[in-house]
């Protein structure tokens, strides 16, 4: 299992400098909590961690499997995490750590996987499948534990969940493994397709200035996208200069963090990070130890 760092510091002079530097297991995610210090995803974990790093609080699932991304609720008293390892997204109540929610894949349109096995959270799905003649099999965290499913045998593939900002009624979650974006209706679970043109890996939908924006990852570019989930405008990273060598024809754009109303954060995996002014149309590149594989930035000014 990687190893991987939460690091706080600042940009200075083109270089990233760290002053505050922890070991955590593959952390990929991470908001700020009420209290001053952060929310934190591990591989199977959420953390509630100080500003130094220290941990406060862990809370525990079964099917947390390679957590990919932790949205707060608009009161802040529950956390939303996709746990891509079993197709799932899943919420938790803060104070207590139940689970408020829990919603997989399988059971709403996302079956079979690609070898045409149905996928099954309980043995009488399964028994239901096969009943129908269909190859079943079931997935549970027993036998597979905090690294669930191979990425090749995932369904789904959740790689973002976030509240949907209309209330909490419903929920809004890029599927990593077709490209598309789905608004999930918590009360019965249905998903209702809002996007189906984006590349396999999408990350980093979030809401800004009155929109919404999505990394489109594997083809390096950002879509600013209206409420209705249109297109406004396209962004695109993959024209720069700067990428590093071996990389090819590949590109991987991690997710781009709004700073203000025009200003962002782009995690480039290929390049560095930029950040930019959409306004000003200008872009500073930072660049960061070529042995890190940065997931998310979370900036606190």
């Amino acid at each position: 299992m990687a190893e991987g760092l939460f690091l706080r510091g600042s940009f200075q002079a083109g270089v990233f400098t760290a002053s505050v530097d922890r070991a955590f297991r593959e952390p990929r995610h991470i908001v700020a909590h009420g209290d001053g210090g952060f929310l934190l995803t591990e591989i199977n974990k959420l953390l509630h961690i100080d500003q130094n790093g220290r941990t406060l609080r862990e809370y525990t699932y079964p099917y947390f499997s390679y957590l990919h991304s932790v949205s707060l609720s608009s009161d802040g008293s529950s956390a939303l995490l996709a746990s891509s390892g079993y197709d799932s997204l899943v919420e938790l109540d803060l104070a207590s750590g139940d689970i408020n929610w829990h919603w997989f894949a399988w059971e709403h349109g996302f079956n079979p996987d690609e070898e045409g096995v149905w996928l099954a959270a309980t043995p009488e799905r399964q028994r239901a499948y096969e009943a129908e003649g269909k190859r079943s099999m079931v997935i549970h965290p027993d036998a597979f534990g905090e690294q669930g499913l191979l990425v090749a045998r995932r369904s789904a593939h959740p790689n973002c969940a976030v509240f949907d900002g209309e209330g909490d009624e419903t929920v809004l979650c890029s599927i990593g493994a077709h490209g598309e974006i789905y608004r999930i209706t918590r009360e019965t679970g249905a998903a209702k397709k809002l996007i189906d043109w984006l590349s396999p890996m999408p990350h980093g939908l979030k809401a800004h200035n009155g929109q919404w924006i999505v990394t489109n990852t594997t083809k390096g570019e950002f879509w600013v996208l209206d409420q209705s989930f249109a297109p406004v405008q396209c962004y695109v990273f993959s024209s720069l200069g700067g990428k590093l060598e071996g990389c090819g024809d590949s590109e991987w754009l991690q997710q781009v963090i709004p700073i203000s109303a025009s200003r962002y954060i782009a995690i480039d995996s290929n390049r560095s990070i930029f950040c930019f002014d959409l306004d000003d149309r200008v872009y500073t590149a930072y660049q960061i130890d070529r042995n890190y594989c940065v997931q998310d930035i979370l900036p606190l000014v």
